[in-house]
């Protein structure tokens, strides 16, 4: 998500959007369950990813929606849920390539894998 070639035009048109996830892996908090492992793997000569991109797979989380996944856009609002039960990540509208404001919200489920 966000904008990969910015228009000509600058905020009065719409460039190219990007429609992939990535995730950044910062180093753990305090004494966590993820420090703890992290610890663990670099006790024992294994790297922890920390510092690394990767690029998220997106599906669809719950059965009974749709497959649809959200379009390309850029200038788009987002928030983290931490709070809830479950990690995750607020998208909220956006500008469509189309150069037209995108409506809608998606939530992005952040896995443990």
């Amino acid at each position: 998500m966000g904008e990969r070639d910015p228009s000509s035009e600058g905020h009065e048109g719409a460039g190219k959007f990007l429609n992939d996830v990535w995730a950044f892996q910062v180093p753990p908090l305090g004494m966590t369950a993820a420090s703890v492992t992290a610890a663990m793997w670099q006790a024992v000569g294994r790297k922890t990813g920390e510092g690394k991109w990767t690029k998220l797979d997106l599906e669809p989380y719950d059965d009974d929606n749709s497959d649809e996944m959200p379009a390309a856009r850029g200038w788009l609002a987002s928030a983290p849920m931490g709070e809830l039960e479950e990690s995750g990540i607020l998208i909220w509208g956006g500008l469509g390539e189309d150069n037209e404001r995108l409506g809608d919200g998606w939530i992005l489920r952040v896995g443990d894998s």
